[in-house]
């Protein structure tokens, strides 16, 4: 009581003092209930992303604050003290006029992740920077220790959940020249990521300027797409400075380069393919050309606006793609993107691959001025079963289904599962482009098993051995959707079972359309 009495004597006297001031109050309450002491507090002015020179920013041994504050909007962030496993509490488009009390707020627990950063030689690399993006919410993490240590040491706190963890090696530049890494995580609990190692960095430098009239394009975006691996190498600083220059540093490898201008320059982008960097590279001068404006709107089949739906555009002559900034539709649907003034190919994608939609396809689109073009996404059919299955141990049937989401091309996510086997048992399944139904081992082969138009993946299952219907087994797609897109996949497992009518049970057929 005597303590709350002195607070808020000094919080009176606080006020007094400065009777036009503007303040933020309130309490913080750690994870587990009791008074954050030291929690820093931060504020970003919302209209511009400056961070507010405040008073009296932390909390007290009862977790109070009274801080000045400038009339205004802002995104307030609360800073654990460090080695906390607490996460750093974010309240956003808080607007304060007069004193504005938050009341009592509470911390959320976190994940601490722990690490060394050190470079293929295993030197320690000091003070390189640490970006955290909670893939919930799609939202940066702030952080209280945002660089590793002077012997390459870090400790962060992260959400529980899935995130992406940025290690930005331009903050080490000249000292290491070292790729920059991403690494892509779900934690539950504290880990330690043990050593981080940063492989060589090889400097890609150049310039971009329009075609017509070879005026320098600044704000043109990088990006290094591996040949090999697939996916977009995570490059920080890769954007053209106000002189139209870059200088990016990438790992070696073969990458299609894509230069995409900012939607205000109407310039089309473009790609250098399968580009090899063994060596620091001057990729010299890339010409853009002039462009229009492709618009329109993306929805499903039933007229439902599509919100991060993806427009791809190709040219139809080379078949190369042309990269474009900002292509994913708001929440109206609506999208609009530059485009080179040419005979094009036009796809638009499904917001992910959990949407049960497929892609929309339009062939030789010429352009030559600024163009409307609408997408409308079919339906993509979820995959069905057929037939009947043979029951075995326990007089169970095995079950095929499936994970992942749909089946639609480019979803290297998409898996078979079985359910219901016996526990520990082999067995095989058969991918097949053909559908049969014939008598075999006392029950039914609903699949075309020739060579040629069938793939095998043979495995034990889990469970205990020799139990019935604990058996299970998750097989990944083993070769890509795409290759078979517009086509009829067909499914069966058989299982190698003693307690079966002929020593093997079956699942019933699975099938699906393979969707663009």
């Amino acid at each position: 009581m005597k303590t709350h009495i002195l607070l808020s004597i000094s919080a009176a006297l606080l006020l007094a003092a400065n009777p036009f001031a503007d303040f933020i109050t309130g309490t913080v309450l750690g994870s587990n209930g009791a008074p954050a002491v030291g929690v820093n507090i931060d504020a970003i002015r919302v209209s511009n992303g400056n961070d507010i020179n405040l008073a009296n920013d932390g909390t007290d041994a009862a977790g109070f604050f009274l801080t000045t504050i400038p009339a205004d909007v802002y995104d307030l962030w609360f800073f654990p003290p460090g080695g906390s496993s607490d996460m750093t509490l974010v309240l956003r488009n808080v607007v304060v006029s007069g004193t504005k009390d938050l009341g009592t707020l509470q911390l959320q627990a976190g994940a601490v992740l722990t690490g060394h950063v050190q470079t293929q030689g295993a030197v320690p690399i000091a003070t390189l920077n640490l970006l955290v993006t909670d893939l919930v919410t799609n939202q940066a993490v702030p952080l209280t220790n945002r660089r590793t240590d002077a012997f390459g040491n870090f400790q962060i706190t992260v959400p529980k959940h899935a995130i992406e963890l940025d290690f930005d090696a331009t903050s080490v530049m000249p000292t290491f020249v070292v790729g920059s890494r991403a690494m892509f995580l779900s934690p539950t609990a504290n880990t330690n990521l043990g050593n981080v190692v940063m492989p060589p960095g090889l400097i890609v430098t150049g310039h971009v300027q329009r075609s017509a009239g070879g005026t320098a394009l600044a704000g043109v975006d990088l990006d290094f797409k591996s040949t090999t691996l697939g996916g977009v190498e995570y490059t920080p600083n890769d954007n053209t400075d106000a002189l139209g220059n870059f200088s990016v540093v990438v790992k070696a490898g073969t990458y299609n380069v894509d230069f995409a201008p900012t939607f205000a320059t109407h310039i089309a982008g473009k790609r250098r393919a399968a580009q090899s960097v063994a060596a620091n590279l001057s990729l010299g001068t890339v010409a853009l050309d002039n462009g229009a404006v492709l618009s329109g709107t993306i929805k499903s089949w039933d007229n439902i606006a599509q919100l991060n739906g993806d427009v791809d555009v190709y040219r139809t002559s080379t078949g190369e793609a042309v990269p474009t900034a900002g292509d994913n539709s708001n929440a109206s649907g609506a999208y609009q993107v530059i485009v080179p003034l040419d005979n094009l190919k036009v796809v638009y994608r499904p917001p992910s691959f959990s949407v049960p939609l497929s892609s929309d396809v339009h062939t030789n689109v010429i352009v030559t001025v600024n163009t409307t073009l609408n997408g409308v996404l079919p339906a993509c059919a979820a995959p069905n079963n057929y037939g009947t299955g043979l029951a075995g141990t326990g007089g169970i049937i095995p079950h095929l289904t499936f994970s992942g989401g749909t089946t639609r091309d480019g979803n290297s996510a998409f898996a078979y599962e079985l359910q219901g086997g016996r526990g520990g048992a082999v067995a095989i399944l058969t991918i097949s482009a053909f559908q049969r139904n014939i008598p075999f081992r006392g029950g039914r082969l609903l699949v075309d098993t020739r060579a040629g138009v069938s793939v095998k993946v043979i495995g034990p299952l889990g469970g205990t051995p020799g139990a019935g219907g604990v058996g299970t087994k998750h097989v990944a797609m083993p070769f890509p959707l795409g290759f078979a897109t517009n086509s009829d996949i067909y499914a069966q497992f058989a299982v190698l079972d003693s307690a079966a009518v002929q020593g093997y049970a079956f699942s019933e057929g699975l099938h699906f359309k393979v969707c663009p």
